[in-house]
């Protein structure tokens, strides 16, 4: 009778298979994917689906692991993403390192989580599994994988550069070992447990001059978020033709700022001049959005039958102090 694997061990082998060497945009492939059978049962697991900018599909675990990783594919300056990315026990290379707009960049070292755990004075904590070797039985402890939840590959005018983000809820579950649980009725050893994963991934990553920003819910505005998600499906139906009627319908809506027309008036008035109808409309302005054609205030809401509101200030100020470099 064949012994069925214990799902630690499935979980080790796939996480292995899945990030046997390094791979960026299309080639990537998550540590876990937000389908019923590998996300956590207790997890709002959500599968965005056809991203242009990186030619795959993204895998969130949760509801902000959504909203960071649509903020990702929306920010200019975001040339990768990396969710469910393994954290390795070893010695491994820079995340920048073969990544093409990278090459010729001297770049440190990973140390590995063992290390980070050794450094904090908690290898006792570091968790192993134990598996067989071959058909005879012999058993090994092996160090089990720890993965990360949002690895950001970005550049600005000093070349390119990496940010980690651990996500959750709220502060409160960064403090918290087992999801489900409240910070009140765990136990101190609970939470010591806690602050030794966050310490050791952010030591991790530290090696190799890269920040890691607790990001919750809080670091998402509600209106920027759901003005997002609402471009995004639209601007997924953006297509040559389309696409060539944006310079004159962004004429058409910068004309007209200030006079109080609603896209709705300016899309009825498009749509009879240009003989499309009003769904091509819809794409034609959620693109633009997305695009950044056009500084919408997207930290108001996008309503389709009231005026647009352009803001002097562009919204991706509001991810700047969790997109910075080390040290900026």
């Amino acid at each position: 009778m064949r012994v069925k694997t214990p799902p630690p061990i499935q979980r080790l082998k796939r996480l292995r298979s899945r990030q046997k060497t390094s791979a960026w945009t299309k080639n990537y492939v998550p540590g876990t994917h937000a389908t019923r059978k590998e996300a956590p049962s207790i997890s709002q697991a959500t599968i965005i689906r056809n991203t242009k900018k990186f030619g795959r599909d993204l895998h969130a675990l949760s509801a902000t692991e959504r909203a960071a990783l649509l903020v990702a594919l929306w920010l200019p300056s975001v040339l990768d993403v990396h969710e469910q990315k393994i954290l390795r026990p070893y010695l491994s290379p820079h995340p920048l390192t073969n990544f093409p707009p990278a090459r010729g960049m001297q770049l440190p070292e990973l140390k590995g989580m063992i290390s980070a755990f050794e450094r904090l004075e908690a290898i006792e904590d570091y968790p192993e599994l134990t598996t067989t070797t071959d058909d005879k039985g012999k058993r090994i402890c092996v160090p089990d994988l720890f993965e990360g939840d949002v690895l950001l590959y970005l550049k600005d005018d000093a070349g390119p550069y990496c940010v980690n983000w651990t996500i959750k809820r709220n502060a409160e579950q960064f403090r918290i070992a087992n999801p489900g649980d409240t910070e009140f009725l765990q136990s101190k050893k609970a939470a010591e447990k806690a602050r030794i994963r966050h310490a050791a991934e952010e030591l991790y990553y530290l090696d190799a001059g890269i920040p890691t920003y607790q990001v919750t819910t809080a670091n998402f505005d509600k209106n920027i978020i759901r003005n997002l998600r609402s471009a995004y499906a639209r601007q997924l139906q953006l297509n040559q033709k389309l696409e060539s009627h944006m310079p004159t319908a962004e004429i058409l809506i910068r004309s007209t700022f200030g006079a109080g027309d609603t896209p709705l008036e300016l899309g009825k008035y498009y749509c009879r001049k240009k003989r499309l109808n009003f769904d091509d409309w819809k794409v034609i302005l959620y693109s633009i959005l997305w695009q950044k054609k056009i500084n919408f205030d997207l930290r108001k809401p996008f309503l389709i039958d009231f005026p647009v509101k352009i803001s002097l200030e562009d919204n991706a100020s509001s991810f700047v102090k969790i997109t910075s470099r080390l040290g900026s």
